[in-house]
């Protein structure tokens, strides 16, 4: 089945892994500020300290409705930049 022009730059195994890195990044991230880097989780958990920072609230006071859609940011903030990094190995 030829592929879509949109679907082109897209690599689904970098998109895939990235989503789950996604997933997992913001609960290693915060045990490891916590236990060994604070430099580490910031760089794991960027999406969620982003939306923090943009929502006014720190991460602690969340609603439900809030950390659910922090986890999605991640999953997708994640999944491009596996896209983005899979793209420019695939170039050199």
């Amino acid at each position: 089945m030829p592929r879509s022009r949109y679907h082109a730059g897209m690599n689904r195994k970098a998109l895939m892994w990235g989503g789950v890195f996604g997933l997992v990044a913001p609960f290693v991230g915060l045990f490891i500020g916590l236990q060994v880097s604070p430099v580490v989780a910031n760089v794991l958990m960027f999406p969620i300290i982003g939306l923090a920072y943009v929502v006014g609230q720190p991460f602690g006071m969340w609603n439900p409705m809030l950390m659910l859609l922090g986890l999605a940011l991640s999953v997708a903030a994640w999944a491009l930049v596996f896209s983005i990094v899979a793209k420019f190995l695939k170039r050199r």
